[in-house]
């Protein structure tokens, strides 16, 4: 940069004495062309000794960025447009650099869908600093898979650009949802074991107080189980166990929620229901047990107790009064369902 000053005085210099010259005043230097030539010829020297550097560092990132094994992009902040973009991600999207230079990622196959196209905006915009997190995205044969993205705001020619790195995680994500699974799931039914219960139970009482909405639950407790074991064994009450769990995942809703409560007792949480709704269903599946002929014990019988959640309740006492409705069943001769009625 100094030189390159230097080298504008010395310009200007030139372009006054020219002027002197050309008027006739020859009283000036005139050996300003020498300090012309040194000038430029020791800015030329430094000139191509910068060009050499950037061209070095060119050269330098473009294999960097070419050899990255995992798919990798640098896209426009504002048109989502891919700027340029390595071999592994070519391969991941199928198509070549040409055919994508210039392209919106919308326009090619990416994101899983428009939830994750407006996830990963969202976060890109809320970012200067580099940042990691995981979407949702499509391979080239359409086959979704879970991409670990690392980004960095970078800028070129003033415009600002994202760099992206694409990690496939999807291995990961499997294993952590084998581990989540696990931990809330009961293994003889496969229905959800008693903490997943808790944590469902308190969400919808937070969620029906936050929207003024409705749900209920019902407990079920298989009559005369120690029968069952007693008199069949225990691989046998196992087995009643797991059918009975079966008959509950084929009659609830998909928004419902059941699970093994512990021992023969069994819960199902149903939101945007109220106690009519669970007192109806309830109905449903102990008909369903009634009719059902167990391969280890023979036909076998349930009682229900169904309550529906009030402002004024909270979790314990809301499961106390399903459970005291079923004990009510049971007294009343088993096999039937009772909703609490708020007799205490």
């Amino acid at each position: 940069m100094g030189t390159v000053k230097s080298l504008q005085a010395t310009l200007r210099n030139l372009t006054w004495q020219t002027k002197s010259i050309a008027s006739g005043d020859f009283s000036h230097r005139v050996d300003f062309l020498g300090e012309f030539s040194d000038s430029f010829n020791s800015m030329v020297k430094k000139l191509k000794y910068t060009i050499n550097e950037v061209n070095e560092a060119k050269a330098l990132f473009e294999l960097f960025f070419e050899t990255i094994p995992d798919a990798t992009m640098i896209v426009s902040f504002n048109e989502w447009s891919i700027f340029n973009c390595n071999h592994a991600f070519e391969a991941l999207v199928g198509l070549s650099k040409d055919e994508l230079l210039g392209k919106r990622l919308n326009e090619i196959s990416f994101y899983r869908n428009a939830d994750q196209e407006k996830l990963f905006e969202e976060i890109v915009k809320q970012s200067e600093k580099p940042k990691n997190f995981s979407l949702e995205l499509k391979s080239e044969n359409e086959e979704v898979y879970h991409g670990l993205l690392s980004l960095a705001v970078i800028y070129i020619d003033n415009e600002k650009y994202i760099l992206s790195v694409i990690k496939d995680i999807t291995e990961r994500k499997m294993m952590e949802e084998e581990i989540r699974r696990l931990t809330e799931i009961d293994r003889l039914t496969q229905l959800y074991n008693r903490l997943k219960l808790d944590t469902v139970l308190m969400q919808e009482i937070e969620r029906s107080r936050r929207s003024n909405s409705l749900f209920a639950i019902i407990l079920l407790d298989i009559d005369n189980f120690k029968r069952v074991n007693d008199e069949f064994g225990h691989i046998a009450g196992d087995e009643v166990l797991k059918q009975i769990a079966e008959i509950i995942k084929a009659n609830i809703r998909k928004i419902d929620t059941a699970g093994r409560w512990g021992g023969e007792e069994f819960m199902i949480i149903l939101p945007e229901s109220d106690g009519v709704g669970g007192q109806t269903l309830a109905e449903k599946i102990r008909l369903k047990i009634n009719e059902h002929h167990f391969t280890s014990a023979g036909n076998l019988t349930a009682s229900f107790g169904v309550a529906e959640f009030d402002d004024r309740t909270n979790e314990i006492e809301l499961v106390s009064r399903a459970d005291k409705a079923m004990y009510q069943a049971k007294h009343a001769g088993k096999n039937q369902v009772f909703i609490f009625d708020g007799v205490k």
